[in-house]
């Protein structure tokens, strides 16, 4: 296993925002989703994550509950109580159990955590834990959209959504992979997450652009979208790219 989760100073202070501007929309009763949701995952790890919006149908209104409108919430709870165990549940009644570790069990096939999964198996091959999306121990996820889709909508640039987005905490990670295709152009990459491009090493259906932050030492890679059609190959070579701003875990 991972050394424990502790929460940063910078990540509080994003929950903390996340979960207050999250209240002023509790009584809007045509809230569908939360642009405010923060993520899931490990807060301290090295590598983000970042897809294009939640691949789910807009009618799953409890996994929509769970992964989106109540994410602030959930981290606040953790964050206040300095809850770190992976297995705390918040529903006595539904599969979800927190945003630490949301689920057990294997995803269906195609899904995108998958993709996840193997990436973070090549990043860390020695890390070896017996628990069902394990990835999770070893990175944090997030979206560019808050908006939900089994289809890709394009990046809806929603001004709440961006406020979350350009927080320091999404900064702060040594490895950025942003699985999102085009849904950014290179100059939104660099403004967000003060780097600039480097190289491009894409192939036909393998998009792979790097940029850097050299005086900070960290990278962002803006790849496709992970779902199905993902060679292993292609897999290897963002890990390649990624393990050489892989720090020992932090703590």
């Amino acid at each position: 296993m991972t050394k424990p989760t502790k929460f940063s100073d910078l990540f509080k202070d994003l929950v903390h925002l996340a979960n207050k501007e999250s209240e002023t929309l509790t009584n809007n009763s045509d809230l569908k989703t939360n642009p405010y949701y923060v993520g899931f995952g490990k807060p301290n790890s090295d590598v983000l994550i970042v897809g294009q919006e939640k691949a789910i149908k807009s009618d799953n209104l409890m996994q929509i509950k769970a992964e989106s409108l109540e994410n602030p919430k959930h981290w606040n709870y953790l964050v206040e109580n300095e809850i770190v165990d992976i297995d705390y549940k918040f529903y006595s009644d539904y599969y979800f159990k927190n945003p630490l570790h949301p689920y057990d069990g294997k995803p269906t096939k195609g899904n995108t955590w998958l993709q996840y999964q193997k990436l973070l198996n090549f990043i860390y091959p020695d890390f070896n834990s017996e628990k069902w999306n394990s990835f999770l121990l070893n990175s944090f996820i997030t979206e560019i959209n808050h908006q939900v889709s089994p289809r890709q909508l394009g990046n809806q640039k929603d001004e709440k959504r961006k406020s979350i987005n350009n927080h320091d905490f999404y900064k702060s990670f040594n490895v950025t992979i942003l699985a999102v295709g085009k849904y950014l152009k290179n100059n939104e990459i660099e403004d967000q997450f003060n780097v600039r491009f480097q190289k491009d090493y894409s192939e036909p259906r393998k998009r792979l652009l790097l940029f850097t932050n050299e005086s900070e030492n960290r990278i962002v890679l803006n790849i496709r979208q992970l779902s199905n059609d993902i060679s292993t190959e292609y897999l290897k070579r963002i890990a390649e790219i990624s393990k050489k701003y892989v720090w020992q875990q932090r703590v």
